[in-house]
C-alpha cells in the first residue's frame, strides 16, 4: 500500500507541477485572477482522476498486462502533450496579441499552418519534425514511468462486487466535475474555459479578456436606443467608403511627413489638394477588437455593450446597402458578428482557400461586386498589409534588409524590422489606390465620402516594445485619419484638421456629413462642429488612462498600470516621445483630478 501511495503521488505530482508553473505565469505575468489558477488545477486533477479510473477498468478487464502500460502511456502522454501545446499557444498569443487563444482561432489557423509558420520564418516540415520529435519523447517518457513507477490501484477497488455500477457512478461524478469546472470557470478567466467561450456570440473578446463587466442596464439602454432610433428624413444619400488599415502608424506615412516615401498614392491626393488630413487622432486602445468596436460603436471600451448599435446597423436602418470586405478572419478571431449586424454582404479572408491575412482577397471580393445601382451604399474594407501577420508582396520590398517582427514583443529597434514595416505601409498605400480605382470604375465614387484610418498602431522597438496589445504608448494610439469627399464624381478641396479627435468621433462625423442624427447612446461628437473636450479615455489591459486637453499649451497624458499601480504622466507637446515621466513633478491638483476621473471609469476587475 505504501508503494502504491508513493507511486500515485509521484504521478499526481507530474500532472500538477507543470500546470502550476503555467498558471503562475498566467496569473502573475498577465494580471489574471488567482481563482483562474485554482480552476485550471482543478480541471487537471479531474482529468488525472479520469485516467486513474480508466486504468482501473483496464486492469479489471485485461488484468495485469504490459499492454496496459503501453496504452496508459500513450493516452496520458498524448493528453499531456496536447495540453503542453495548448499552454504554449496560450503563452504565445498572450505575448503576441494579449489574449488567450480561442477555439475559433484554433479552427481558423489549423488549416493555415503552412502559411502561418512561414510568417514566423519557419517551414511546415521543420515544425512537423519538431512536433513528432517532442511527441515521441513524451510517449517514451511516459512508457518509462509506466514501466518503473506504475502504481497498482488499491486492492479494495478491484474487490467491489458491483464494479460496473461503481465505474458508472464514478464516471458520472467526474463528468459533473468537468461540467462544473467549465461552467464556473467561465466567469473567472480560467484559460481553457476562456478558449471555449470567449469567441462566442454576444461575448466580445474585449470584455472577456480585459475583465470588463457589462451591467444589464447598459445592454437594456442600448436595446431601447436601437428600437426607438428613427432614420433620417432629409439625409444625403452619399456612399460611405471606410478603409481601415490594421496596425498603421501615422508617423510612418509620408503623407504625414515621414522621411521615406511610404504613401506615394496618398501623397499625390494631398498634392492635388483633395485630401483632408486629421493629424491629432487617437485610438481607444492598442488592439483590433476594442479599436473596431470604438470606431463603429462610438464608445470607449468601458462603455461598450455586448451588442452595440454600431455604424453599420445605423446605415442599414437608413436604407443603405452595407458591405464588409475584410482581410483576415474577423468573425472567428474578433467575434465581430454582433458589431456589424445583418449586412448586405460579408466577406473576410477566412473564407478564402489561401492564407487569410492577404489583402489580395479584398480585391478579388471587390471585383465581384456589381457596379453601383444608385442605392446608397456603405462599404468597409480592412487591410492587413502593415500588420506583422499580413502577407507581404515582393514587389513592395523597397527597403532592405527587411525582416518581419511577428511574435516579437520586446527588444531594441532594428533597421530590418523598420524596413519590413515600411514596406508594408507602402503596400497598403497601393492597395488603397487599387480599391479606390475599382470603386471609381464601378461608379461608387460619384457621390461618396471616403474615410481612411487605422484600428490602432504598432511598436517597433520604442520603449523596448514591439507589436501591439502590450501598451498604451503613442506608437499604438496615435493613428491616421484621412478623408476624400466626392460630389458628382469630382473630389472637393481637402482641409487640415488639427483639433483633437478620438476614435469614437469617427462614426458621428460620418453621420453628420450625411445629415443623419447619431444614436442617443453614442459618446462621440462630429469633428465638423468641434466642441472642445476636456478628457479622452483609452485603455489596454492592464493600463487605463486619459488625455487632458483643456489647456491648449499642454496635452497631458495620464495612465495607471493596474498590475503594479505605477502611474505615468507626459506632456505630449513638449515630450511627444514619452521619455520623461512627470508623475513626481506634475501639479498635484491636476493629478488628483485625473485619478478621480480614472477611478470613475476604471473597469471592474473580476
Amino acid at each position: 500500500m505504501i508503494r502504491n501511495a508513493t507511486c500515485f503521488l509521484y504521478e499526481l505530482f507530474l500532472w500538477i507541477f507543470f500546470p502550476f508553473l503555467f498558471c503562475l505565469y498566467y496569473v502573475l505575468g498577465h494580471d489574471k485572477p488567482w481563482l483562474a489558477l485554482v480552476e485550471h488545477i482543478y480541471f487537471v486533477i479531474v482529468v488525472f482522476s479520469f485516467f486513474q479510473v480508466l486504468k482501473i477498468i483496464l486492469l479489471r478487464v485485461l488484468g495485469s498486462s504490459a499492454w496496459i502500460k503501453v496504452l496508459n502511456s500513450m493516452l496520458q502522454g498524448t493528453f499531456l502533450f496536447l495540453l503542453l501545446l495548448y499552454w504554449l499557444a496560450v503563452v504565445a498569443l498572450l505575448n503576441i496579441w494579449g489574449r488567450v487563444i480561442t477555439e475559433e482561432i484554433i479552427v481558423s489557423y489549423s488549416g493555415q499552418l503552412a502559411y502561418f509558420v512561414e510568417i514566423f520564418g519557419y517551414s511546415l516540415y521543420e515544425v512537423a519534425g519538431l512536433f513528432f520529435l517532442v511527441y515521441g519523447c513524451f510517449l517514451i517518457f511516459f512508457f518509462y514511468v509506466g514501466q518503473v513507477r506504475t502504481w497498482e490501484p488499491a486492492w479494495f477497488f478491484l474487490k467491489i462486487r458491483f464494479f460496473g455500477f461503481f465505474i458508472f457512478v464514478v464516471m458520472m461524478f467526474f463528468g459533473k466535475l468537468i461540467f462544473d469546472c467549465f461552467y464556473f470557470a467561465s466567469d473567472n478567466l480560467e484559460p481553457i474555459s476562456t478558449t471555449l467561450y470567449s469567441g462566442k456570440k454576444n461575448h466580445l473578446l474585449t470584455k472577456f479578456d480585459q475583465g470588463l463587466i457589462v451591467p444589464d442596464s447598459v445592454n437594456r439602454e442600448e436595446l431601447l436606443a436601437s428600437e426607438h432610433y428613427l432614420p433620417g428624413v432629409n439625409k444625403k444619400n452619399k456612399n460611405i467608403i471606410i478603409i481601415v488599415v490594421d496596425a498603421l502608424r501615422f508617423d510612418h506615412m509620408s503623407v504625414y511627413g515621414y522621411a521615406r516615401k511610404t504613401t506615394p498614392y496618398l501623397d499625390s491626393l494631398a498634392d492635388l489638394g483633395i485630401l483632408s488630413i486629421a493629424s491629432n487622432v487617437r485610438a481607444s486602445c492598442g488592439e483590433s477588437v476594442c479599436g473596431l468596436s470604438s470606431m463603429a460603436g462610438s464608445r470607449y471600451s468601458h462603455q461598450m455593450p455586448n451588442s452595440p448599435f454600431s455604424l453599420s446597423k445605423v446605415m442599414l436602418r437608413n436604407g443603405y446597402d452595407v458591405r464588409m470586405i475584410l482581410s483576415d478572419n474577423h468573425l472567428n478571431t474578433y467575434s465581430t458578428s454582433d458589431l456589424y449586424g445583418a449586412v448586405t454582404q460579408y466577406y473576410d479572408g477566412g473564407m478564402a482557400a489561401a492564407y487569410m491575412s492577404d489583402d489580395g482577397h479584398v480585391l478579388n471580393a471587390l471585383q465581384g461586386v456589381k457596379s453601383w445601382s444608385g442605392r446608397p451604399t456603405m462599404m468597409q474594407f480592412h487591410l492587413m498589409s502593415a500588420h506583422q501577420l499580413g502577407k507581404k508582396y515582393p514587389e513592395f520590398k523597397k527597403y532592405i534588409p527587411a525582416k518581419g517582427h511577428a511574435g516579437k514583443m520586446k527588444g531594441d529597434p532594428t533597421i530590418e524590422n523598420t524596413n519590413s514595416y515600411d514596406n508594408g505601409v507602402l503596400q497598403a498605400d497601393d492597395f488603397i489606390r487599387k480599391i479606390l480605382s475599382m470603386l471609381a470604375e464601378k461608379n461608387y465614387l460619384n457621390d461618396a465620402l471616403v474615410v481612411i484610418t487605422a484600428d490602432h498602431g504598432d511598436s517597433l522597438g520604442e520603449h523596448g516594445l514591439f507589436n501591439h496589445t502590450n501598451s498604451v504608448r503613442e506608437q499604438l494610439l496615435h493613428i491616421p485619419l484621412l478623408m476624400l469627399n466626392y460630389q458628382e464624381g469630382k473630389a472637393s478641396p481637402g482641409v487640415r484638421i488639427d483639433s483633437f479627435i478620438s476614435q469614437i468621433d469617427i462614426a458621428p462625423s460620418i453621420l453628420f456629413e450625411l445629415g443623419i442624427e447619431r444614436p442617443s447612446v453614442w459618446e462621440g461628437n462630429p469633428f465638423q462642429i468641434y466642441k472642445k473636450k476636456d478628457f479622452t479615455y483609452f485603455q489596454m489591459v492592464p493600463s487605463i488612462g486619459l488625455y487632458d486637453h483643456r489647456n491648449d499649451q499642454f496635452l497631458w497624458k495620464y495612465w495607471i498600470d493596474n498590475s503594479n499601480n505605477i502611474e505615468y504622466v507626459f506632456d505630449l507637446i513638449s515630450d511627444p516621445a514619452e521619455n520623461n515621466n512627470k508623475i513626481q513633478s506634475v501639479d498635484r491638483v491636476l493629478l488628483s483630478q485625473w485619478r478621480e476621473k480614472i477611478r470613475a471609469v476604471n473597469y471592474e476587475r473580476k
